[in-house]
């Protein structure tokens, strides 16, 4: 009996019949007409936004034959260390976004190529240091999506002619756990937003603090679009994980479909510079990852169809709760 991903609404998906997951059926795959930005973000640390951004980007760029830039705006440069990438000082983020004037590199010149259809733009210490000097900075909040055009084909946001055509399908941004300028900036460069979080309560005060903050962005990009809720370590055998679950649902969070467990196979890739979807290709982790790809390439089905935000990915629909939930 093959196995199966257990989904919190306890339904079930055959690994052999994984596909792109959208209200009312499985789309056609085909080409992304723009490219797409999705930040993975959240206030707390420690919900797995980074094993998450880079799980997600191997398995759209290797498994879905999309074309993948990965985006580490963190000073903690976790996710460019777990791509294997452990010393970016000279040729970093922190080189591009500049602090109160126009960082010395464009963005193509610190992309690296990790894997067929995978690249990362990676992060450094310093990007601390320049988070504080972008305070004073002319449109501090559209730093990174100017940067951004470089690569996305936008000819009319290029700056000094440095534009072609779109390089890539889709961008993933890991971000700080904060709200600080540089998550601010990587809310601002996004189409959409995946938001991690564990079911617990300590979490979902996070989450709820976090859905209230995003409305402070909205002003600077009134199209940005909400993916969803990703439930991260979870637990179906714990009652208080399946109370969460309930509690976010009730409260009215867009949760998706999958649920991420916990593994020790996501802590060992990341040590050799892999994510799970590479280091262990049979681990339940792994197909659940390729169920969030599915979903998030249907997502960039419903870009390429139509550019006008969906009700069933609408900040505006899920950014105000209920003030009376955790």
């Amino acid at each position: 009996m093959s196995a199966c991903i257990v989904l919190p609404q306890g339904s079930k998906i055959s690994p052999g019949i994984v596909g792109a997951w959208v209200k009312g059926g499985y789309p056609q795959r085909g080409w992304v007409r723009k490219m797409q930005v999705i930040t993975v973000a959240n206030l707390k640390g420690g919900v797995g936004k980074t094993a998450t951004t880079h799980a997600l980007g191997v398995v759209l760029a290797q498994h879905l034959g999309r074309r993948v830039l990965l985006v580490d705006v963190d000073p903690q440069a976790s996710l460019s260390s777990a791509c294997g990438i452990e010393h970016a000082d000279e040729s970093s983020l922190a080189e591009v976004l500049g602090g109160e004037t126009w960082g010395q590199l464009p963005l193509s010149d610190v992309i690296r190529q990790i894997e067929p259809n995978l690249a990362v733009a990676p992060a450094s210490p310093r990007l601390a240091a320049i988070e504080q000097s972008l305070k004073t900075r002319i449109r501090r909040e559209m730093v990174l999506k100017d940067a951004l055009t470089t690569v996305s084909g936008d000819r009319s946001r290029a700056r000094r002619g440095e534009i072609g055509d779109a390089q890539y399908d889709i961008v993933l941004i890991d971000t700080p756990p904060s709200f600080g300028l540089l998550t601010v900036n990587a809310l601002v460069a996004a189409d959409g937003v995946l938001v991690p979080c564990r079911p617990e309560i300590m979490s979902l005060r996070s989450l709820r603090i976090f859905m209230r903050r995003l409305e402070d962005v909205l002003p600077f990009h009134p199209r940005l679009k909400i993916l969803g809720v990703l439930p991260t370590f979870f637990d179906r055998r714990f009652t208080h994980h399946q109370s969460m679950l309930h509690m976010m649902r009730t409260a009215g969070y867009p949760i998706l479909p999958v649920t991420i467990g916990r593994s020790v196979r996501v802590a060992e890739a990341a040590e050799v510079g892999q994510s799970v979807v590479s280091y262990a290709p049979d681990n339940e982790r792994t197909l659940e990852y390729m169920v969030l790809g599915s979903i998030v390439d249907a997502w960039l089905q419903d870009q390429a169809r139509s550019p006008q935000a969906q009700a069933s990915f609408s900040t505006a629909r899920w950014a105000k709760v209920e003030r009376g939930t955790p």
